[in-house]
């Protein structure tokens, strides 16, 4: 579906409208983050729209959103997202809501804050800490802050740091209700068979760059701690003990997790 037939899309699209779509191939898996970078640097529309290729578009989605970053190009748009369902493609109405992160620095949904409900205006937009990972965004002023981080690696942590440092460096991120797209949401992630280790490198990679002295909370958040080790005998460790009651000892030094 991918290649050939994908192929044959494309060139009778082009032939009606020639130029009308790109496909960018890598020689190489260059990851989600990388993948996403290069589908921007062979844009050139003034907006672009960054999204995963198991989303489906309702009609009128994309005029709230271009009428905001028409008003401000500093800020990072997220339709509203609605699921559906892997093994039976219904659509699950999801309630509003922002698009947040705990401090494993993993993307989640958030209530609306209380200022949002205080407008009594359900088509207001929602003021985000972060992104979910599909979002919309004006061209030149993307390239300005820098993109995606492409030393991120695999899969996960690229939409929260993307969030956090356009808050950082004076732009917003919203949520638009009036624009709504479904999103399935898989069974697995066919990415890596250990997806964790790669989301925890990102995470701790988002909390050195931006996080200052919050950066020992993400730290925490994983297990990994910063300074425990035992400088009378280097080779013991402060571990967690038994998981049935998580009395802490001295154990070997094993650099895994607890």
């Amino acid at each position: 579906e991918l290649k050939e037939k994908l192929q044959d899309f494309v060139d009778e699209t082009n032939g009606q409208r020639p130029g009308f779509i790109k496909v960018v191939r890598h020689a190489k898996q260059e990851g989600l983050i990388r993948a996403r970078v290069s589908g921007w640097r062979a844009a050139s529309a003034p907006v672009v729209a960054l999204f995963d290729a198991h989303v489906e578009f309702s009609i009128g989605w994309a005029e709230p959103i271009l009428q905001r970053i028409r008003e401000d190009r500093t800020r990072v748009i997220s339709p509203s997202f609605d699921n559906i369902k892997y093994d039976t493609f219904e659509i699950e109405e999801y309630p509003l809501s922002a698009q947040g992160f705990d401090w494993e620095l993993w993307c989640r949904y958030l209530n609306p804050p209380k200022s949002w409900w205080n407008q009594n205006n359900n088509s207001a937009p929602i003021r985000s800490p972060a992104l979910i990972g599909c979002f919309v965004v004006d061209r030149k002023y993307f390239e300005e802050i820098g993109l995606l981080d492409e030393g991120m690696e695999v899969y996960g942590g690229e939409n929260v740091e993307l969030g956090i440092r356009v808050w950082q460096c004076g732009g917003s991120v919203e949520v638009l209700p009036c624009s709504r797209i479904a999103h399935i949401e898989r069974a697995h992630k066919p990415y890596t068979e250990d997806l964790t280790a790669h989301v925890r490198r990102n995470a701790l990679r988002v909390a050195e760059v931006w996080m200052d002295e919050f950066k020992s909370h993400v730290y925490m958040a994983w297990n990994i701690p910063q300074r425990l080790k035992n400088s009378l005998k280097s080779d013991l460790c402060l571990d967690q003990g038994p998981d049935t009651d998580n009395i802490p000892i001295l154990y070997i030094c094993h650099g895994m997790t607890p």
